[in-house]
């Protein structure tokens, strides 16, 4: 038995240096809400509406290849976001309710209080949290002269574990502005901490506004239509205990040594209960061999996988005898 455990430490190194290459999965929200939004408004008066809601953060519209082809749903993160001038693929603040209760709007074509809009996001489930990738607000502008820069600047974190419960502060955090001049990247911001474990929603709070270009002052308007392009998440695999992003030896080693004791998800606890019990190592054993963004998964347990199972149980019956 010892040998065999020290043979797979060793495949674990090799495995945990080789998954560097990798990171976690995509998580996109299933639902969000603002504090308000532009909405539906004949700007110009020539019959032609705005489609400016906070859904547009969510379902992928203006997310393009570097080349400007339709980007498709597996490559997202690596995908660019237009500038289109009317703003039909983003979100901004504005006069119409967004599903936040009490929040505020503003009357029709008047910028809303910028430090008042919130925008909150429903994973579907719950993750392990470690980063977001956000495409700034990149609205064009007339023959390219009068680029906006309507982005989110300052804005704290929040996240919660339930669809109900209450937030707890990650962090403040700082976006660059884009000039709607060219299609661009998401900005990506790593959060850490035990807050992340199980999280459910996450919550924008603006605080800051973008200079509104070519206007020099204020640099920092109180009152601005503010918005975003697009908002994806990135989560630790279900299995990757040590979020190297691969489910490999290392991670069953860490769910065996800390099976049957309370703990979090470094040590093996994949369905947030606070233990490490079997039902943890049958969501490890499912997606074993699975990497990140560019996964390939394997389709039928390794050989390496049934030994560790069959380790797993000797190591369950040694500690429980």
């Amino acid at each position: 038995m010892g040998n065999v455990m020290k043979f797979l430490r060793c495949a674990a190194v090799f495995f945990s240096l080789v998954s560097l290459l990798f990171s976690g999965e995509i998580v996109t929200p299933t639902a969000v809400i603002a504090t308000s939004e532009f909405g539906e408004v004949d700007v110009f008066g020539d019959g032609n509406l705005s489609a400016t809601f906070v859904t547009n953060l969510i379902d992928g519209s203006g997310l393009v290849n570097e080349d400007g082809t339709p980007c498709t749903e597996d490559a997202e993160t690596k995908c660019f976001h237009d500038f289109d001038a009317n703003s039909l693929t983003m979100w901004g603040a504005g006069s119409f309710d967004a599903g936040i209760a009490n929040g505020e709007t503003s009357e029709e074509l008047d910028p809303p209080n910028v430090d008042n809009q919130i925008v909150e996001f429903d994973l579907g489930r719950r993750v392990r949290l470690t980063h977001a990738h956000i495409w700034q607000n990149n609205q064009g502008g007339a023959f390219g002269a009068l680029a906006p820069r309507r982005g989110v600047e300052e804005f704290e974190f929040l996240v919660s574990q339930s669809t109900t419960g209450d937030f707890v502060s990650v962090g403040t955090f700082t976006l660059e502005p884009e000039l709607g001049e060219e299609n661009v990247p998401a900005q990506v911001i790593a959060v850490d901490g035990g807050a992340l474990e199980g999280v459910r929603r996450v919550r924008f709070n603006i605080n800051t506004v973008t200079s509104p270009d070519p206007i020099p002052e204020p640099p920092h308007p109180e009152f601005e239509f503010v918005g975003l392009s697009e908002v994806r998440f990135e989560a630790g695999i279900l299995g990757d205990a040590d979020l190297d992003g691969t489910v490999a030896f290392a991670d069953f080693l860490l769910l065996s040594f800390n099976f049957g004791d309370p703990a979090g998800w470094g040590e093996g606890d994949f369905d947030f209960n606070g233990q490490v019990s079997f039902a943890d190592f049958l969501i490890l054993s499912s997606r074993f061999g699975e990497t990140g963004i560019a996964a390939q998964t394997v389709p039928e347990p390794t050989a390496a996988l049934m030994l560790s199972s069959v380790l797993f149980a000797a190591s369950y019956f040694r500690k429980h005898r």
